[in-house]
């Protein structure tokens, strides 16, 4: 299949217990890197869950068009998600990027580099996780969900606040790993420092 080339979103509204949480009426995100700003509870992560197809919008639709011009609104495959708080298997790096799938040593240690992983981790991919993640930091636990992502070579990334629970240093790491990616990426936060390094910015509101 062909990549994406934007995503429409058209009179999209969400109810909550039957009062509208947002609304969007025409937006279009196009190829490169968007941010979805708002408050608490207007519905960031609700959003996500209608791309990933978890929910459905109570009106409205989300399309996606590829580069040869196709438009369809099957697109779940193409999109991965990662979160502040990835879920992380006590076993080897190994596992906990191919999660059972068949992968190479070759392909994952191809996404272990391009996350920077690669000379941190003492064993590699033999290296053991304990106690979900207990022995790592919080940006390489982050940079191991953007490792399982790459590995599946998904053409849109879903980037749920992740850098909220990292200090600085590793937030501005994540942060540029993901702004390096040549892709679609959609990113959900409470406020940004720097809105010229996206290019595109919606803010979210309660109805």
């Amino acid at each position: 299949a062909s990549s994406p080339e934007l995503f429409h979103m058209d009179r999209l509204t969400c109810e909550l217990d039957h009062r509208p949480l947002f609304s969007i009426a025409d937006f279009t995100f196009y190829q490169g890197i968007s941010c979805i700003l708002g408050d608490n509870g207007v519905g960031k992560s609700t959003l996500f869950r209608m791309i990933t197809g978890e929910e459905k919008p109570d009106a409205g639709t989300i399309t996606c068009r590829t580069r040869d011009g196709v438009k369809t609104s099957h697109f779940v495959r193409q999109v991965g998600i990662i979160s502040q708080h990835p879920f992380l298997f006590n076993d080897t790096i190994r596992y906990n990027l191919s999660l059972g799938q068949e992968f190479s040593d070759q392909e994952l240690e191809t996404v272990l580099r391009q996350v920077k992983l690669d000379h941190e981790l003492t064993d590699g991919l033999d290296f053991v996780i304990t106690n979900n993640g207990e022995n790592i930091s919080g940006g390489q636990r982050v940079r191991i969900e953007l490792a399982r992502f790459l590995l599946r070579k998904k053409d849109i990334l879903l980037a749920d606040e992740v850098t909220a629970a990292l200090d600085a240093e590793n937030s501005q790491m994540v942060r540029d790993l993901i702004f390096s990616l040549p892709m679609m990426v959609l990113e959900i936060a409470h406020h940004i420092d720097n809105e010229s390094r996206y290019d595109q910015v919606i803010e979210l509101r309660k109805n």
